[in-house]
């Protein structure tokens, strides 16, 4: 265990400034194959996008979404079922697959760049999709 100095014996003494509590200009996006909305955009001058913000072993259904709405925090997902015929998934499908972390952060890399997600998508192993 580490050692525990204690309180250090002259921090009274120094004057506190307490600063006005300040408004963070971004919002947070938890992304979670759970979500019920697709992530549509990237907007880095607002958003802060977190990936993997819960790592386990295995995927726990919900957990990721459940951490998001108790903090009430946007959660969405990558738009994969919204462009299943795109990615040769097949017309109407509803799958939402579970991705490798830094499959997300490929496609959201080359999505900032063409802004087409079906193309940013191919970064994604098949086996995935």
């Amino acid at each position: 265990p580490a050692l525990d100095p204690g309180p250090h014996p002259t921090l009274s003494v120094w004057p506190r400034h307490p600063s006005p509590p300040s408004r963070n200009p971004f919002q947070v996006v938890v992304l979670s194959p759970d979500a019920a909305e697709p992530l549509l955009d990237l907007d880095s001058e607002r958003h802060v996008y977190v990936i993997g913000g819960i790592v386990d072993r295995t995927h726990r259904k919900g957990l990721t979404l459940k951490f998001a709405e108790a903090r009430q925090v946007k959660c969405r997902r990558l738009p994969i079922a919204e462009h299943a015929e795109q990615l040769g998934l097949g017309k109407g499908t509803r799958k939402c697959p579970v991705l490798n972390i830094d499959d997300v952060v490929k496609t959201l890399i080359i999505y900032q760049d063409t802004r087409e997600f079906p193309r940013s998508a191919t970064s994604i192993s098949r086996l995935w999709l």
